[in-house]
């Protein structure tokens, strides 16, 4: 789904049909490079609502959390609300100024994250 110029407005009823019983889960970049958009606290309720009717996951790329040019507030995808359904992603590369480094982390619930050791 587009986000739309100048300032890359979310269409609800352009996500809303997006969602199928096929969507298996939603890609955020936010703060979104390189436009700089941060989504708002009411455009990440509205995705939370489709994800939850949907049975949905998020997977927020989070990796431009701390620059922020815009003035907007940023909102982590993995609020209370997600917390279930939501999977963040985050580095230290374009933050702290370590690009030559590949250092990140994944924030995600357990019963996502739990190995199968038990095998075929």
């Amino acid at each position: 789904m587009r986000l739309h110029p100048p300032d890359g407005r979310l269409i609800p009823t352009s996500l809303r049909r997006a969602f199928t019983a096929k969507t298996k889960a939603i890609i955020l970049n936010t703060p979104n490079n390189p436009t700089g958009k941060v989504f708002a606290r009411a455009e990440l309720e509205f995705i939370a609502g489709l994800c939850q009717e949907y049975d949905v996951l998020a997977i927020g790329d989070e990796i431009y959390e701390h620059i922020i040019t815009t003035g907007s507030a940023y909102t982590d995808v993995c609020d209370s609300r997600m917390r279930d359904r939501a999977i963040s992603i985050n580095s230290m590369s374009k933050t702290y100024s370590v690009t030559g480094w590949r250092v990140g982390w994944v924030l995600a619930p357990p019963d996502l994250t739990k190995l199968d050791t038990e095998g075929p």
